[in-house]
């Protein structure tokens, strides 16, 4: 595993969201992603949307985007 890539945690931002009066959304696909960006541009609102990954998959994407020559 590579350091400082991936850290655990157990907060809950949904309840940070409710105390600044924000939207929240939660999602761990590209899909959901889409829907709550979309909504959020249609809305004009701030809003926050936590994106829950595979810490697996985040660390091959890593290692493929390290390889890239710009």
């Amino acid at each position: 595993m590579i350091p400082y890539l991936y850290t655990g945690h157990n907060l809950d931002f949904k309840k940070v969201m409710e105390q600044f009066n924000l939207n929240y959304h939660k999602t761990t696909d590209i899909f959901g992603l889409k829907e709550f960006y979309l909504m959020a541009l249609k809305d004009k609102c701030h809003t926050f949307i936590e994106v829950e990954i595979n810490n697996e998959d985040n660390v091959e994407i890593y290692r493929k985007l390290k390889t890239i020559k710009l």
